[in-house]
């Protein structure tokens, strides 16, 4: 009778054990799946740039959208480090989130179709070949997920670069013959002005406004609102709407770092990637007619000349490189969609 009280009571600390355990593991659960989680967002302009506003305004839903469970916390400046340093810090996950064009070339050299001249003719172009339906944008997705082991979330419009020159209006193509542009140092984007007849000049851009100044350049060029708030204008009055380049990021998030969310975390911050495109055309347009409100109020001239003999020029261009980068296929696509 003893023995059998004895394995009776043993049972019963037993049983008592083994529930406090799976409530303790379930407590446990139910607390880490409640725990705060933060999202780290990094990029490189200034917090009156359109990308902080884009920030901003998810940071705003993520929490809101999961009672306070998500805080999306921003990095303006590039004090993270340049656009190639957080790229790399959301692979390795000391970064989560950034928008991002460029670098993505080491890992996916289709993204460089993004760098055509003149393949993208209005935000609705853009609209139709990267977000709705975005047969472009879900191809490139495809690639830099694989490749790279970046999530891609939203394809962010940054706008078409114009040109500023402090000599003369740029109405017809023969007007670029001659002009020392400064450009950025990408073969593609040097082969294009010189298909325009300009001699690209690759500088730095804090050396630009006072190339412009002295003579050293000609011109230089950049979406409306960089040369607005940058004041190019005092330097460079003559504005030109060549358009010759269209402006776009990746807002990306690191794969381990998604990988690594609750499923209905994961579903929120896909919603709000998909929704902040959207969010971002908005922000642009604000910030383009701010730069170009910027300019109008100096001694400027603004012109609008008639593109195509320029997207003529540089038609050989997009076949060469359009070769090179293997994305003649993708250049096809978005002919399709204009």
């Amino acid at each position: 009778m003893k023995s059998n009280r004895k394995i009776h009571s043993f049972s019963l600390i037993l049983s008592t054990l083994v529930t406090f355990i799976l409530v303790s593991v379930l407590l446990f659960s139910i607390v880490q799946a409640q725990e705060k989680i933060v999202l780290k967002y990094g990029h490189l302009m200034a917090t009156t740039h359109n990308l902080q506003i884009v920030g901003e305004w998810m940071k705003k839903e993520l929490a809101e959208r999961t009672n306070g469970r998500v805080e999306l916390k921003i990095y303006p400046n590039a004090v993270l480090g340049n656009e190639t340093e957080m790229v790399e810090g959301c692979r390795i996950g000391t970064l989560d989130m950034t928008p991002t064009g460029g670098p993505l070339g080491a890992w996916v050299e289709k993204i460089r179709v993004v760098d055509m001249p003149y393949v993208i003719e209005s935000y609705e172009h853009f609209k139709r070949c990267f977000i709705d339906p975005g047969p472009v944008g879900k191809e490139l997705a495809g690639e830099i997920l694989k490749e790279a082991d970046l999530r891609v979330l939203g394809w962010f419009a940054q706008g078409f670069r114009i040109t500023t020159c402090r000599t003369k209006s740029i109405m017809k193509l023969e007007d670029f013959k001659g002009v020392k542009i400064r450009t950025h140092e990408n073969p593609l984007v040097v082969a294009t002005f010189r298909a325009l007849g300009a001699e690209a000049i690759p500088m730095a851009f804090g050396e630009v406004y006072t190339s412009l100044k002295t003579g050293v350049i000609d011109a230089m060029e950049s979406p409306a609102s960089t040369i607005g708030a940058m004041r190019f204008c005092e330097v460079a009055p003559y504005i030109s709407h060549t358009d010759h380049f269209f402006l776009l990021t990746a807002l990306v998030i690191g794969e381990k770092k998604f990988n690594s969310l609750p499923a209905d975390i994961k579903k929120v911050v896909l919603d709000v990637g998909k929704e902040s495109q959207y969010v971002m055309l908005d922000a642009l347009e604000e910030n383009i007619q701010l730069g170009l409100s910027q300019m109008r109020a100096l001694e400027t001239l603004e012109t609008w000349p008639d593109l195509e003999p320029f997207r003529e020029a540089v038609k050989p261009v997009v076949k060469e490189y359009g070769e090179k980068y293997g994305v003649t296929n993708l250049l096809e696509v978005m002919k399709s969609l204009k």
